[in-house]
């Protein structure tokens, strides 16, 4: 299995993806225009990358602020240092682009995200990120996406998965040298 360190991991999430994004003013594919959206599933699944599963302490550090603890982010939920263990999962290694959001929305029969002259300009201004997208589109773009793919994608957010999705991201995202693993 590939896996990938995960300082490595939290770098490809926050690089803007740009292989897919059409310039703006160009026309969209014919997949996002017309067609099933296959291989939109297939691109989505080929961007997973997976996170090694393990324990690590999360919490409050105290108030020392310097290279060796993380910061005290004052998070109701981050009062108590505790151990957290996680089995392995896969995160994105990019953000949902525009032109995947419409091969979405094209091949199920739904509007696109942000076409009116007022919206244009505020939600399709990043192409690399689909934004003003609701959460309930958010999941069926999961569940669409997880039909070419055999396993089932998730929306890293507490109303979805509760604390353990949240926690997912944040471990994902983190950087190395905060993370104690055992």
């Amino acid at each position: 299995m590939f896996t990938l360190s995960l300082r490595t991991a939290a770098l490809l999430a926050i690089l803007p993806f740009t292989a897919s994004a059409s310039a703006r003013g160009e026309a969209h594919s014919s997949e996002a225009t017309h067609g099933s959206g296959a291989t939109t599933q297939q691109k989505v699944m080929a961007d997973l990358v997976p996170i090694e599963g393990g324990t690590f302490l999360m919490g409050n550090f105290g108030p020392v602020h310097n290279e060796d603890k993380p910061p005290y982010s004052g998070a109701m939920n981050d009062d108590v240092l505790r151990k957290i263990t996680l089995d392995g999962f896969s995160i994105m290694a990019h953000k949902v682009s525009i032109e995947d959001f419409d091969a979405f929305t094209n091949a199920t029969g739904r509007p696109e995200v942000g076409t009116s002259k007022i919206n244009a300009d505020l939600y399709r201004a990043d192409l690399n990120a689909a934004a003003g997208v609701k959460w309930q589109d958010a999941m069926n773009f999961c569940t669409w996406a997880e039909k070419g793919a055999g396993r089932k994608l998730m929306l890293p957010t507490e109303e979805a998965v509760g604390v353990r999705g949240t926690i997912e991201w944040q471990d994902g995202c983190i950087c190395d040298r905060y993370r104690q693993y055992r």
